[in-house]
């Protein structure tokens, strides 16, 4: 047995659920609102791609931000695609955060 854990060598320590935390839901105006901005700042984000002075990928990312404010799944592809970075995730998590308080007020 090991002292520091408590558990028998060798063992397998029980896996843990994984925690999700669903995103809150806006009122009909934010959701539209931010919609509306994740279809504009992807649009910038493919034309910046290809053009000098626009930053692409950041836009992108921010258009996915915006859209996982209104989906549920596209919260779920952000948090996987994110996976290997926790550092971006958490601050993905301040923006969503950020922004829903902000969307939040318009009813």
């Amino acid at each position: 047995m090991d002292a520091r854990s408590g558990l028998e060598v060798g063992s397998v320590e029980p896996r843990l659920p994984r925690t999700f935390r669903s995103p809150r839901k806006l009122p009909y105006l934010g959701r539209v609102v931010a919609g509306i901005l994740a279809w504009i700042l992807l649009v910038i984000g493919l034309a910046g791609l290809v053009l000098p002075g626009v930053q692409g990928v950041l836009t992108l990312a921010l258009s996915a931000t915006m859209f996982s404010l209104t989906s549920t799944r596209a919260h779920e592809r952000l948090r996987s695609a994110f996976r290997p970075w926790p550092k971006g995730w958490r601050r993905v998590i301040k923006v969503r955060l950020t922004l829903e308080r902000r969307l939040a007020k318009l009813r």
